[in-house]
């Protein structure tokens, strides 16, 4: 089985959502997920050969700071 990992697009929140089984809200997925502008999603997905997603991950860009 080949697997595909590239951003999420709109068109795949319904298949992120299917992959938490009812444990997460279609509206807190897109809340978790939507960049700060607007413009896109902070995630990637993975799909298989016939293009189902079967993985996903979401991250979040930022400075971190640690003092000793």
């Amino acid at each position: 089985m080949k697997i595909n990992i590239r951003k999420t697009l709109e068109s795949d929140l319904k298949g992120i959502y299917n992959l938490y089984n009812g444990k997460k809200s279609m509206e807190e997925i897109m809340w978790v997920l939507k960049e700060f502008d607007g413009r896109g999603y902070r995630s990637f997905i993975a799909t298989d050969d016939e293009s189902n997603i079967i993985g996903h991950i979401g991250y979040l860009i930022s400075t971190y700071t640690f003092k000793f």
